[in-house]
C-alpha cells in the first residue's frame, strides 16, 4: 500500500502472534461465568484481539509514514481517538448490561 515490503522475519512474526491469539481463546472459561455460552465469550474476545492487532499494524505504518510530524503531535491523537473508543465502550457496557 505505501510501498513497504515484508520481512521474513515479519512474517514469521505474524504467524507466532495468531497463534498465541488462538492459544489464547481456546482457554475454557469460568464455569461461573454470568455469560452462559462460553464460545460467545471466546469469539468475541478472539474478534477484539485481532482489531486490536490491526489496529497496531495500521499506527505503526502510519507512523512511519508521517515522518515529518512531530512525534507529541501524532500521540496526541492516537490518545484521543483511544479515549473516544474506549468511552463508547464503556458507555455501552453500562447501558447494556
Amino acid at each position: 500500500m505505501n510501498g513497504e515490503g515484508f520481512r521474513q522475519l515479519e512474517i514469521i512474526s505474524i504467524l507466532a502472534c495468531f497463534v498465541g491469539v488462538v492459544l489464547i481463546s481456546t482457554v475454557p472459561s469460568n464455569p461461573d461465568d454470568k455469560y452462559k455460552n462460553p464460545q460467545i465469550s471466546q469469539t468475541v474476545g478472539v474478534m477484539v484481539m485481532v482489531g486490536v492487532a490491526a489496529n497496531d499494524a495500521m499506527i505503526a505504518v502510519m507512523a512511519r509514514s508521517m515522518k515529518d510530524v512531530h512525534f507529541t503531535v501524532i500521540m496526541f491523537w492516537f490518545s484521543a481517538i483511544g479515549l473516544v473508543l474506549i468511552s463508547l465502550v464503556i458507555m455501552a457496557i453500562a447501558l447494556f448490561d
